[in-house]
């Protein structure tokens, strides 16, 4: 009878040039190419450069560029690298396991990892019936915990590089093609199964890399490395957690923009009009909102809002807020003009001082790539008359970030509105030098 030495290794497809760079591992190697055939039970670990080659239920797997994984995670279940992704950020994985082999994996498959598009992972349940095969993704796309993850792409956590567990035991380690120094991957491996299999997995011959026979010097050299590993590792947790706290920091300043000023730029209708009432507010002007006001009194709507300055107290603007998906529109520009104008006289017995009407134009676009509010002088017209003024949300918002950075003084900002004709337009000669 034949005895192999273990481990027994069979090298599928390995190219020329990683071949020369495994001599001297232990065990029995055995090299095939394409379609050979092997018997499965005369091999304990399987290396492979194959995209989809056969895997037998009783190998270990190592494969760098798989794009399947045969049924090794459950029963009908098939892992396949056939979603597409455009996410540009690859990342060593959360996990413990990934987190113990960070600098390994960071030097060997994220050093060298290829601009998108890239192939990710996702988790398929196969059913066959009457001669045809059923693929769909399992829910959510998730793996179960049967997969360890060793690299994610993007903020969605595609998996990029793994290790499964087969449910009968055996282990499957999924690399992407551009993986490096394979030959520390494949030593990684044996190390692995040795402490899962140790009769067959005896692990590499290497007395020399212990203390039991290293020299003085060497035993130094060796207590020297772990330290600067060690602190290394405490140095990438520390950055770690500092990167997470800021995203995190980052995340919550985001929804916080968004809940508030943004709105100036994001919405239309009463939440727009709320949006202006705050901003207003923020800027130190007393700001109250009319609609509701003028329903109960007079059973319609006239202006979204009535406006006062503490520096000018005889001094009121009517306010028409409008928000558009497109560009604003130049009959309603004279809104605020009619009805709201005439009540306010018959309430006040005169004029407001001052009409402003804002628009967000293009609410769904980029502000900074958004058309310009187009209306002629002649368009304005009724609003010079008026004493009045267009404002574009996004000067809006420019001019009370600048109050809120400190590089305008609110006073300023509230001077520049109440005397603005025509067209109110925040520019930096109205902020406050430093």
């Amino acid at each position: 009878m034949i005895s192999d030495a273990p481990p027994r290794i069979l090298f599928w497809s390995v190219p020329e040039e990683v071949r020369t760079t495994i001599d001297g591992l232990p065990g029995t190697h055995t090299f095939v190419e394409g379609d050979a055939q092997v018997h499965e039970t005369d091999f304990d670990l399987l290396v492979t450069f194959e995209r989809t080659p056969v895997l037998a239920s009783n190998w270990h797997v190592l494969g760098f560029g798989l794009e399947a994984a045969d049924t090794r995670v459950g029963q009908h279940v098939e892992l396949t690298r056939i979603v597409t992704t455009y996410a540009r950020h690859a990342y060593v994985a959360s996990g413990e396991v990934a987190s113990n082999l960070r600098p390994f994996i960071e030097r060997t498959i994220l050093s060298g990892t290829t601009l998108p598009p890239r192939l990710v992972w996702q988790a398929e349940r196969v059913r066959r019936i009457n001669g045809l095969e059923y693929r769909n993704p399992v829910d959510g796309g998730t793996f179960d915990g049967t997969v360890i993850p060793l690299v994610h792409v993007g903020a969605e956590e595609c998996v990029y590089a793994f290790i499964a567990q087969h449910r009968e035991g055996q282990y499957l380690w999924a690399l992407p093609e551009h993986t490096t120094d394979h030959r520390e991957w494949i030593v990684y491996v044996l190390e692995a199964l040795h402490r899962v299999d140790p009769e067959k997995f005896p692990g590499p011959p290497d007395w020399q890399g212990g203390s039991d026979w290293a020299t003085a010097a060497l035993a130094q050299a060796h207590d020297a490395l772990e330290s600067e590993q060690a602190d290394r590792e405490r140095l990438i947790t520390d950055a770690d957690e500092r990167v997470k706290a800021a995203r995190d920091h980052v995340a919550a300043e985001r929804a916080s923009a968004a809940a508030g000023p943004w709105r100036l730029l994001t919405e239309q209708g009463d939440e727009l009009v709320r949006a202006v009432r705050d901003a207003f507010d923020a800027l130190g002007f007393h700001a109250i909102e009319f609609d509701q006001t003028h329903r109960d009194k007079r059973g319609r709507l006239l202006e979204d809002l009535r406006v006062t300055d503490p520096d000018a107290p005889a001094w009121e603007a009517l306010v028409e807020v409008k928000g558009y998906t497109r560009g604003a529109k130049v009959t309603e520009i004279t809104q605020v003009l009619g009805a709201p104008t005439n009540y306010y006289v018959l309430e006040k017995g005169r004029e407001p001082e001052s009409v402003w009407h804002v628009v967000n134009v293009q609410k769904d676009r980029d502000p900074s790539l958004r058309d310009p509010v187009r209306f002629t002088d002649t368009d304005l017209q009724p609003l010079t008359e008026a004493h009045g003024a267009i404002i574009d949300t996004r000067d809006l918002f420019r001019a009370w970030r600048a109050v809120e950075d400190g590089t305008a003084e609110p006073a300023d900002v509230r001077a520049s509105l109440r005397e603005a004709v025509t067209r109110w337009i925040w520019t930096s000669s109205k902020e406050v030098a430093d």
